[in-house]
């Protein structure tokens, strides 16, 4: 049996939520896998999936989290003897308690998935000791991008697992013609990284003889700052943000948008670890429109699935959106390259490679 630990999966919404629910879930067709997590709900099990959703006591995040680390913490006591593999979702403080539990059973595999921000924020001499701890005494390193595969060099030289995310949806061929409105999606946080504010202030630049909409899908604090930004530069009207969608709703945005844009830079030690919707913008035959920023590189070529445009730079995102919103044979044969591309991404294969590091 194996035991994964972490804070972030499904309902909460994201793409390492997305990342290790379907990798579990993956994992779950060849052997019994739980996965205990902080996140509200219902505990449920299906098949070979096990998944104990720690219930929220208190608003206080502290107790909330020494009640989710009290509950993993009894469950492996309880079934360590079974228990051959854990995988911390994080670093810190995910992967301290699976050493912890390594020292119990000296048996047991540790792996420990990375994605790229927790790696460069290395801001605290005790960070950087815990993070070092946990990358050298762990068994494996899973990672998302070659990004964060070459920032881990100097914490640790145990094996590392490139797995990067995938697609296992539906894919959807759409022919690009000379669409009257234009129609830009983003799905992302709303947070200032994710870059929707460059967007923004680009279409406001761009002459009026480009009819289009924008849509921005997601939560955050920048709502009202965007909405401000929108209407300064007189296109409140063609900005539109729509927060709490079903999947059903993101898709169909998918499927009627023109082009995908999310144009992210590193904020802090904050940045894009690789970017799960470049895929599923492939998957319907979307342009992108990207920048070069973390593992961003790893999902999005240049002119090949679309157009990576400088980091920070308005004038560049502008550029980068009139040449696709006026030349429909490129959007289609960057859409086209999309899906070619998010094919080659997907988690039945990422499994099976994984599958040769488990016990």
């Amino acid at each position: 049996m194996d035991l994964m630990i972490t804070n972030t999966y499904p309902p909460y919404k994201g793409g390492v939520a997305k990342y290790l629910y379907e990798l579990s879930s993956k994992v779950s067709e060849y052997r019994d896998i739980t996965v205990i997590t902080r996140v509200s709900g219902k505990s449920e099990k299906v098949k070979n999936l096990n998944i104990i959703r720690a219930i929220r006591y208190n608003k206080t995040p502290m107790i909330n989290k020494v009640h989710h680390f009290l509950l993993c913490a009894n469950y492996f006591i309880k079934n360590r003897h079974s228990i051959k593999n854990i995988f911390a979702g994080s670093t810190v403080p995910f992967g301290i308690l699976a050493i912890l539990f390594k020292i119990l059973k000296p048996r047991l595999k540790v792996f420990i998935f990375t994605y790229g921000s927790e790696i460069i924020k290395v801001d605290t001499l005790l960070y950087r000791r815990l993070l070092k701890y946990v990358l050298r005494k762990c068994d494996y390193i899973i990672t998302i991008s070659n990004f964060t595969k070459n920032a881990l060099r100097k914490y640790s030289s145990k094996p590392i697992i490139m797995i990067h995310p995938g697609y296992n949806g539906a894919f959807h061929k759409k022919n690009h013609n000379n669409n009257k409105t234009i129609k830009l999606l983003t799905i992302a946080s709303l947070t200032r990284r994710k870059g929707q504010q460059y967007v923004i202030e680009a279409l406001s630049k761009i002459d009026k003889d480009i009819n289009f909409e924008y849509h921005i899908i997601g939560n955050g604090y920048q709502k009202k700052e965007l909405k401000e930004l929108a209407y300064k530069g007189n296109i409140g009207n063609s900005v539109f943000i729509h927060e709490g969608l079903s999947d059903e709703e993101m898709w169909e945005h998918y499927r009627k948008s023109d082009i995908f844009i999310m144009t992210t830079y590193q904020d802090g030690h904050d940045i894009e670890g690789f970017g799960i919707v470049y895929l599923e913008a492939g998957a319907y035959s979307l342009p992108v429109i990207a920048t070069d920023v973390g593992g961003v590189g790893d999902v999005v070529k240049n002119n090949y699935n679309g157009i990576i445009a400088k980091t920070s730079n308005v004038r560049s995102i502008k550029d980068a959106i009139i040449l696709l919103a006026n030349n429909p044979k490129l959007r289609n044969e960057l859409g086209e390259n999309g899906m070619q591309n998010a094919k080659k991404f997907n988690y039945n294969d990422s499994v099976k490679k994984l599958l040769k590091y488990i016990s």
